[in-house]
């Protein structure tokens, strides 16, 4: 199952690293009491549906309570059809240290509000436009933002396939933020791709191969703002899009906060 895959690719990933370390059966039973107050009010409205077990460990980056201190101004203009929003963001630049090791991180950070609601609109239309061909039913859970490092993702079932697109997205620092790359020293993923796009961000594309698991691709785009934005296909069969398409999805500027 995929979901048992990102959970397990995020366990061993953040095992070794103390300040973000987390216990994932605590956030598994938060992410269940989460989706039960969601199906809940589906139901009160009238709302229809399986509810899909989508490990929300998989676009959760743990760790511990905000560091005081000042921390970079990020100024993000996001641009619709009939609408141009500037919005200023301010994201500290400190280690998180204040929640002790292991437990869950708060849920939401400051304005985190309008970007959730703002990434559950735009992310199907922008897997659609970025993946010829490849449509998403809507995430079980929505977008989930977590706080210490701000965070938001969440997975999409792909239709017609038994593979899942993940977006994620964590803003830690106000600079390039390479020490979020969880995949550089995974020993199942393997890096086929580094590239340099012209607005001064790193685009990196692994490959995930592991016995017993389904197979997955994923491009990390690390901006010089701090932003860092993850694509992630991954499930049975051949892959629905290619890297070229995830690079693309990747790099789109909506999919930033």
């Amino acid at each position: 199952m995929i979901e048992k895959q990102l959970a397990d690719r995020m366990r061993h990933a953040l095992a070794d690293e103390p300040p973000l370390g987390f216990d994932t059966d605590a956030l598994t039973d938060r992410a269940g009491s989460l989706r039960r107050r969601r199906r809940s009010t589906f139901a009160a409205v009238g709302a229809t549906g399986a509810v899909l077990a989508v490990a929300v460990t998989a676009v959760v980056v743990t760790g511990a309570g905000r560091e005081p201190g000042v921390g970079a101004q990020v100024t993000t203009t996001t641009q619709t059809p009939a609408t141009s929003e500037t919005t200023t963001t301010t994201v500290p630049d400190a280690e998180c240290t204040s929640v002790p090791t292991g437990s869950v991180p708060p849920l939401h950070f400051p304005g985190s509000a309008p970007i959730v609601t703002r990434l559950d609109e735009a992310a199907p239309r922008l897997i659609a436009e970025h993946l010829p061909g490849v449509s998403v039913r809507p995430s079980d859970t929505g977008m989930i933002a977590y706080d210490c490092p701000p965070n938001v993702g969440t997975v999409y079932p792909v239709n017609g396939a038994d593979q899942r697109v993940m977006i994620y997205l964590v803003h830690a620092r106000g600079k390039l933020d390479l020490a979020n790359d969880r995949y550089a020293d995974d020993e199942n993923y393997s890096l086929v791709e580094e590239t340099s796009a012209t607005d001064g961000a790193l685009i990196r594309t692994y490959e995930y191969r592991q016995t017993g698991y389904d197979p997955g691709l994923v491009v990390v785009r690390f901006g010089p703002d701090g932003m860092v934005t993850e694509a992630y296909l991954a499930g049975q069969g051949p892959l629905v899009a290619s890297p070229a398409e995830l690079r693309a999805l990747a790099s789109e500027p909506e999919l930033r906060f």
